[in-house]
């Protein structure tokens, strides 16, 4: 049986390089759906604006969905995901544990 884990990450506007940068704000409040085919996890961030998404098989592969409206009623255009833990695999929100 595959091991699975916790990954703890951050999603926050990104103005132009892919790396948070002091300038652009953490998302928070938004709720994100993370799905692999199989299942799906819904995630709303924490008082840091941390996500926590537990239960992830270590090397499987998960897409993040989010509310574009929300982050469109924000002003926000451009989205990137700060973690450790994984590796993106397109662009988007398609990623893979680490």
């Amino acid at each position: 049986m595959a091991s699975t884990c916790e990954v703890e990450l951050i999603l926050f506007a990104d103005y132009g390089d892919g790396k948070q940068q002091p300038d652009e704000p953490d998302i928070k409040g938004a709720i994100i759906e993370v799905m692999d085919g199989d299942s799906k996890q819904v995630v709303e961030a924490d008082s840091d604006g941390k996500y926590r998404l537990k239960h992830l098989v270590e090397g499987g592969r998960y897409l993040i969905n989010f509310d574009s409206e929300f982050l469109d009623e924000q002003g926000w255009r451009f989205i990137s995901v700060s973690s450790d833990a994984i590796t993106p695999v397109t662009g988007g929100f398609e990623f893979r544990v680490s």
